[in-house]
């Protein structure tokens, strides 16, 4: 599918959305109160709430806005595409994802751009991001490594690859010159097959600068995170992304185990009631120590 658009801005914000008439509204507006203008790409999956209605009222307020309204609904992942798709099609260098509730900060994109017009071999710009767990309390959710690039063997030798380094799509910005036109696997739950595919392409970077805010309430699949059957999609598609790393096959039995290992202690740490309460109340106990 392809979109015109009518101005030449760099990025492209992608809004995947299906009954989002809640917190549609203060995404928008972070949109639109960017330090530099971008377009703003609105994919409804039918919504059955006035989420249409709403983002109407600033479709006439913005000749950045775009709104597509799907005939039948695509289903989660395959929105994502219609998304990637509509990307691919057009003059835009770069796209960030945002979803409904999700915030980006005032120089978000003008800080992104200037990353990937620095760095112009990476597919992949990772930043810090808030991850508010409601309207009072929030914190900073960073990668445990210094900003700067990273190929794809660091990320392998700092535990990052595959599937720990991306994180909620929210705080991805991407490269179209180094992402061969990829799809998001609609098998699968997940982003990881998508993101560890492009470091494969190309490097990574990272910035620790708090570039969005990921929003925990507005989240209605959130509490799927802990699904058995997601975690088996995890461990399965991690497998995966080593099987095909031919250049690192000395490391590939040791990154299976520790996968396996994880997988175990995910097992007895949520889905294990006599663990599960002995790993809370050791919890409990270190955080009290820890304040005094």
């Amino acid at each position: 599918m392809t979109v015109e658009f009518k101005n030449d801005h760099k990025t492209l914000i992608a809004i995947p959305i299906f009954n989002a008439e809640e917190d549609i509204e203060k995404t928008i507006i972070s949109c639109l109160n960017q330090s530099i203008k971008s377009n703003i790409l609105i994919v409804d999956n039918c919504s059955t709430d006035g989420s249409v209605k709403k983002i109407t009222t600033y479709l006439q307020k913005s000749e950045n806005i775009y709104l597509i309204k799907n005939t039948k609904n695509l289903g989660r992942v395959q929105n994502w595409n219609k998304c990637l798709e509509i990307f691919y099609n057009s003059n835009h260098n770069y796209l960030r994802f945002l979803f409904t509730g999700d915030t980006i900060e005032k120089l978000c994109i003008e800080e992104s751009q200037k990353i990937f017009e620095n760095n112009q071999d990476i597919s992949i710009l990772l930043s810090s991001y808030f991850f508010k767990y409601s309207e009072n309390f929030k914190s900073i959710s960073k990668l445990r490594i210094s900003e700067g690039k990273y190929n794809l063997r660091q990320l392998i030798e700092k535990g990052l690859y595959p599937s720990r380094f991306s994180g909620p799509l929210v705080r991805n910005s991407f490269n179209k010159a180094k992402m061969k036109n990829i799809f998001f696997n609609e098998n699968f739950h997940g982003t990881a097959t998508f993101t560890n595919e492009l470091v494969n392409f190309a490097d990574l970077y990272y910035t620790e600068k708090v570039l969005c805010t990921f929003e925990k309430n507005s989240r209605k699949n959130f509490h799927k995170e802990h699904d058995f059957s997601v975690n088996i999609e995890r461990l399965y598609t991690s497998i995966l992304a080593i099987d095909k790393l031919d250049k690192f096959s000395l490391k590939k039995n040791k990154m299976k185990r520790m996968l396996i290992f994880n997988f175990f202690v995910y097992i007895l740490k949520y889905k294990f009631p006599p663990s599960t309460f002995l790993y809370n109340i050791i919890k409990k106990v270190y955080y009290f120590f820890k304040k005094l």
